[in-house]
């Protein structure tokens, strides 16, 4: 049970963390929800500067972002990631809302909400 409410608590924390952590500026501008700039996060997933997000660049975000948390001491995320090796593309494809492989900043921006919850309900399943 410790074990299932600390992986919830790592699955509603990375959004937030990921947003901030990929955030351009030094002070972190709080955007919408205080997750900070969602437009500063999506430039720097965005590696080519084509305005989108393809799930190659979004899947080493997430990992940089679990390695830069495990640095820390908290590695909770990358053994999520290791334990569902399908989460990443699930998270994606929640967020991909016209299915074309791509997130646009609108999507992104509203995505984050629905990746928290399913990453929350992925989580709960035995599977």
């Amino acid at each position: 049970m410790f074990r299932l409410a600390t992986v919830c608590f790592v699955a509603a924390g990375f959004l937030a963390v990921s947003a901030m952590g990929f955030a351009q500026d030094e002070k972190k501008t709080k955007g919408k929800g205080g997750f900070g700039d969602p437009e500063a996060a999506f430039k720097k997933m965005d590696e080519n500067g084509d305005g989108k997000i393809s799930k190659e660049e979004f899947k080493k975000a997430q990992k940089a972002m679990a390695e830069k948390m495990a640095e820390k001491g908290f590695d909770g995320l990358k053994k999520a990631f290791a334990d569902k090796p399908d989460l990443q593309d699930k998270m994606f494809a929640a967020m991909d809302t016209n299915k074309d492989g791509f997130l646009d900043l609108e999507e992104y921006k509203t995505g984050r909400e629905k990746t928290r919850e399913l990453t929350k309900d992925i989580f709960k399943k035995k599977e």
